[in-house]
């Protein structure tokens, strides 16, 4: 209509001639960019020019794989909700108001279809959960695996994608939102994934037609020695396949530094009951390491785990050491009525691995009266 005319003409007239004359007349020197984004995510000029904003990810509904194709020069928005941990949420609802449905949970949710997308994206990915405490568990769980997916297509697309900034880093309130770290300064799984998916070096593997790829990222202005280490394991901890080698890593580059069939690399194994684990080691403590799936949560046949856990105290931090009998995807930790955060959350754990972590807590308390819950994926999902 005739308003919307004028709202469009308006603001080619202020943001695509007034104010980049102005530029030009005051700061020669300086580059002009009309908008973020230029361009629409219906626009296809959006992939191609300037930074993009991609929603096909959560308001169009599209699986969390399109983040894979959908990579524009410079990603400076895109997300999925999650709701704030159990904590957050008993404090501003009574436990009669536990249910994504409830009038005080609705009331701290603002998106219209906000639990409809979450759970439908849930019920793509995984299991049922048991029950509210594990349906926000749950949606942050998959709140971090899908944002995993942006993140590492981001990086691998380097040069032709050289930015990706995530929607959003913290919250106004307590309510469900697409944050990281919540109104109170809780970390949710996303930051917990976002510190590793961010790191100056990142091995990346992904199934693209057949292919399994093991992409190696950096970020380092200089070429750099390191060594990638390829292990193919059973949820039980038995070693099937392995290979290692020797890199030169270019400064400030992605490339595949190893690529081989996945039917070769499967062989007889059932690929519901096996990870492969890609190391990457550049001198003595920088690199990374990334498990790849070769099925979705919901088609695991994942074991039920049994922890190790001991709990020492050094200075003004708590170490802890965990393991696990076999595989634990998404192990989450809390300390029982203290309120402090892991170095690390979230985590999946190979059997027989010690992980070694700290614990930050602004309370002192020796360590024998620290209370450590310890829960893995399967201890949250119906059975």
């Amino acid at each position: 209509d005739k308003q919307w005319e004028n709202i469009q003409q308006d603001y080619i007239t202020l943001f695509h001639k007034i104010l980049p004359e102005l530029v030009t007349a005051y700061d020669g020197g300086r580059q002009y960019w009309p908008s973020s984004p230029q361009f629409g995510r219906a626009d296809a000029r959006s992939l191609t020019e300037g930074d993009a904003h991609y929603w096909g990810v959560w308001h169009d509904g599209e699986p969390f794989e399109h983040f894979i194709v959908k990579v524009g020069r410079f990603m400076s928005e895109y997300g999925f909700q999650s709701f704030p941990g159990m904590k957050t949420i008993l404090g501003f609802a009574g436990r009669r108001f536990l249910g994504a449905q409830s009038p005080v949970m609705q009331a701290h949710q603002k998106h219209p279809r906000g639990n409809s997308l979450i759970k439908t994206y849930m019920k793509l990915y995984y299991p049922p959960a048991k029950d509210f405490p594990s349906f926000v568990y749950l949606s942050q769980v998959l709140q971090a695996e899908g944002i995993k997916v942006a993140l590492e297509a981001h990086r691998r697309a380097r040069p032709y994608c050289m930015g990706t900034l995530y929607w959003q880093l913290n919250d106004c309130w307590p309510a469900a939102s697409w944050s990281s770290i919540d109104y109170h300064g809780r970390w949710k799984a996303l930051h917990y994934y976002v510190k590793k998916a961010f790191r100056p070096f990142l091995v990346s593997p992904i199934i693209r037609e057949g292919q399994v790829e093991v992409i190696v990222v950096s970020d380092v202005q200089s070429q750099e020695t390191g060594r990638l280490e390829l292990k193919l394991w059973n949820f039980s901890g038995d070693l099937l396949w392995k290979k290692r080698l020797g890199i030169h890593i270019p400064a400030n580059s992605s490339g595949c530094f190893f690529s081989i069939r996945e039917k070769e690399l499967l062989q007889q194994f059932d690929r519901r009951n096996v990870v492969l684990e890609a190391t990457l080691s550049v001198g003595r403590e920088r690199g990374s390491s990334n498990l790849l799936y070769f099925v979705h949560p919901k088609e695991l046949n994942l074991p039920i785990p049994r922890f190790s856990m001991k709990v020492s105290s050094g200075g003004d931090e708590y170490s802890v050491q965990i393991s696990s009998d076999t595989l634990a995807r998404n192990v989450f930790l809390e300390a029982e009525g203290l309120d402090g955060r892991f170095s690390d959350n979230y985590f999946d754990l190979l059997p027989g691995r010690e992980l070694r972590l700290k614990f930050f807590s602004k309370e002192k308390i020796k360590p024998q009266k620290i209370k450590l819950k310890i829960t893995s994926l399967v201890d949250w999902l119906e059975r």
